[in-house]
């Protein structure tokens, strides 16, 4: 059974176009993600799923750079897109990560696919009931259930938004909330990549996390406890 780590990335946000190619200190967000979860021991291939236009090229030179796979295909259906990859480099277990989320950590990861692999659910997600930060979230689930869930996908929204419809039809999908333990609770932080006010956020938080002697590669715990030392830094 192969298990992939699947980044969603594309340059056509509305709110922040090519978010994921602003930089902190010479390295583009999306490259930081990369090479945070490049950490992980546990995954068969890191692929990069992105669109077919002209605008995404430039993942094809990271992926390059990064050392991992990438697969392009429809802008409008990212979950056509993502199980398309999948079947293309013959994926079993699908983890999911959205590039807007650069400080994604490995810890929290590999304890996600080992309580997966553990419940035997259809989808094991951290944000059915938020208690990580937000921009650490990750959702695991199988190629196989991902097709099934094609068949109650009507609307737009449920092809742009892969997991949507294991939380719409619960009856349907076994779910399992994968609650955050006390040294990664705090559902109110958000390191989300959105706007450009969370660009400017997570840069000036990065230039902290350098004074405390740490580097981007920093894990939850450790940023959670910068910011509780640091109460009014937001």
């Amino acid at each position: 059974m192969s298990i992939g780590l699947f980044i969603v990335a594309r340059n056509g946000s509305s709110r922040l176009p090519k978010k994921h190619l602003l930089k902190f200190r010479n390295k583009k967000m999306i490259e930081i993600l990369i090479s945070r979860v490049l950490k992980i021991n546990l995954i068969d291939r890191y692929i990069l799923t992105t669109t077919n236009k002209k605008q995404d090229d430039i993942f094809e030179k990271i992926t390059k750079k990064m050392g991992i796979s990438i697969f392009r295909g429809n802008s409008a259906n990212v979950k056509k897109r993502l199980y398309l990859a999948s079947k293309h480099f013959n994926i079993d277990i699908i983890i999911l990560i959205n590039a807007d989320r650069p400080f994604s950590d490995p810890n929290i990861i590999k304890s996600a696919l080992k309580l997966y692999l553990k419940k035997k659910s259809s989808i094991l997600t951290t944000h059915l009931n938020q208690t990580f930060p937000k921009g650490f979230d990750v959702d695991v689930f199988t190629r196989n259930d991902l097709l099934k869930s094609f068949n109650l996908s009507k609307k737009k929204e449920d092809w742009e938004h892969v997991t949507k419809i294991f939380f719409d039809y619960p009856k349907k999908f076994k779910l399992y909330n994968m609650t955050a333990p006390k040294k990664y609770y705090m559902p109110n932080l958000s390191f989300l990549l959105d706007y450009k006010k969370d660009y400017l956020k997570i840069k000036r938080f990065l230039n902290l996390v350098h004074k405390n002697n740490f580097n981007e590669q920093i894990g939850c715990e450790e940023i959670i406890k910068i910011i509780k030392k640091n109460p009014n830094f937001f």
